[in-house]
């Protein structure tokens, strides 16, 4: 009976460690999930673009990289290939970070150069008004050369539903962006896959 037992179990944590390694990709909310949040408005979701699974399309069918960054940032037009194909490759730890380098304007009209630093850090519980969660934990850190502006925004996205449930903003200095901002779900909502 003890043997029995032994073995059973050892084909259990066989089988977990298969489900916790499956589990560890990241992909989009399924359509019909949303995630509600603290001062900003709902995000639903309509599933993921066809083109790649850690692009979402939201319910207005705009695409959100990892269900929350726009894809028509300028980061994203930038650094795009390089976020989707080092993502897609997580395995559960830390990620090798992204380098991206791109131009744009500043309130006044200037030229400047920002850059930014993506990495997945790996996977942690979060605790929010909608509840706890086993979430992803991704880093963005971006600045603007020459200067000291600097951010550092931090998002959490649950591993069983795909859907963000917190972010952090930590401004550098005293200037901050007003569509940079923190927040925390109030309450998701989840659609079961193929439903």
């Amino acid at each position: 009976m003890m043997l029995k037992f032994a073995l059973v179990a050892g084909a259990l944590m066989v089988v977990s460690t298969g489900l916790s390694a499956q589990e560890a990709s990241l992909r989009c909310p399924a359509p019909g999930s949303k995630v509600e949040r603290t001062n900003l408005p709902t995000i639903a979701y309509r599933g993921a673009d066809p083109a790649s699974p850690l692009v979402c399309l939201d319910q207005a069918r705009q695409p959100r990289f990892l269900g929350y960054w726009s894809t028509q940032s300028a980061f994203f037009n930038a650094g795009g290939k390089q976020l989707l194909s080092t993502f897609a490759e997580w395995k559960g730890g830390p990620s090798r970070v992204v380098n991206i380098d791109y131009f744009g304007s500043d309130r006044y009209g200037n030229s400047t150069t920002a850059n930014e630093k993506w990495q997945i850090l790996g996977q942690e519980r979060v605790d929010v008004h909608a509840g706890s969660f086993d979430a992803v934990k991704v880093r963005r850190i971006f600045s603007i050369v020459g200067t000291n502006y600097v951010f550092t925004e931090t998002l959490w996205i649950d591993r069983a539903s795909g859907t963000p449930v917190r972010s952090v903003v930590d401004h550098m200095n005293a200037t901050m962006s007003p569509d940079v901002t923190s927040w925390q779900a109030t309450e998701v909502i989840t659609r079961p896959s193929g439903s």
